[in-house]
Formats: C-alpha cells, sequence, structure tokens
C-alpha cells in the first residue's frame, strides 16, 4: 500500500491540529461534564467557606466516607523573596470523619459545590473512629 505525498500531509497536518486541541475544548464541544479535577481548580476559599461545618462525601471506588469541612485556613507566603502571584491563594481544608481513608487523591462531593478530586491526607486521631483529614489548595505562585 502507497500513499502519496498529498494524503500523507493532509492526514499529518490532521492530526498535527488534533493534538494541539486541549482535551477539554473537544469534551465541551461533545457536551460532556467537567472532569472533577478540573471542577476543583474553580474553587475557592470562599466557596469552601459557605460551607464550614457541612456534609462531604469522599469516595474512591466503592468505599465512601461520611465528612463535615469543620475548618479552612490561611496559608502564608513562604519568605523566600518570591512573591505570590496577583489574586493567588492559598488555604487548607479540614475534613472530620470516620477513619478507613489512606494519603490518596479521592472524589470528594458537597450538595452546593459539586463533585471534584482534591489529594486527602489523614493528619489527627481523635479516637479509634473519628480522624481529621486534610487537603491542601496552593495556588499562591504559578
Amino acid at each position: 500500500m502507497s500513499t502519496s505525498r498529498r494524503d500523507f500531509l493532509k492526514r499529518g497536518t490532521v492530526v498535527a491540529l488534533a493534538a494541539g486541541v486541549p482535551v477539554t475544548m473537544v469534551q465541551s464541544a461533545l457536551g460532556a461534564e467537567r472532569s472533577p479535577s478540573s471542577a476543583a481548580s474553580s474553587l475557592s476559599k470562599e466557596h469552601f467557606l459557605t460551607q464550614l461545618n457541612k456534609q462531604f462525601v469522599i469516595s474512591q471506588g466503592k468505599r465512601q466516607v461520611a465528612t463535615e469541612l469543620v475548618k479552612v485556613s490561611d496559608i502564608k507566603p513562604a519568605k523566600s523573596g518570591v512573591s505570590p502571584r496577583r489574586g493567588g491563594e492559598g488555604f487548607t481544608l479540614a475534613f472530620k470523619g470516620e477513619r478507613g481513608l489512606l494519603q490518596d487523591t479521592y472524589t470528594i462531593e458537597n450538595a452546593k459545590l459539586g463533585k471534584f478530586s482534591m489529594f486527602i491526607v489523614p493528619v489527627n486521631k481523635q479516637d479509634d473512629s473519628i480522624v481529621t483529614y486534610e487537603a491542601v489548595v496552593n495556588r499562591l505562585y504559578k
């Protein structure tokens, strides 16, 4: 099977153009929902403050843990001489819930904020059944 130079250039151009189009743009054009991770990038500290002391479900596969957002705290910029970007923000989220989750990325769902993915770390055991999980959002620097 031989391919003409013209066919090769046409196909190559189509592939090059397709490679340059972001997947999210293609998904939007097809009417697909936003992925959980892209939803998290649009949530600000203010969004989470409105949901303080509200329920969040943290899940991975079939495993689901009901939690409550108990604290939203600021992260201070490092004293490294590098200025934080304008409009950048950094904050931590503390969720309290039953134990059983390890340090990993989970899907989190809330009635008002929707579904998004975050990296969660268990940081404090109060007793055998209750654990505080922490997520860090750092948008201070580029």
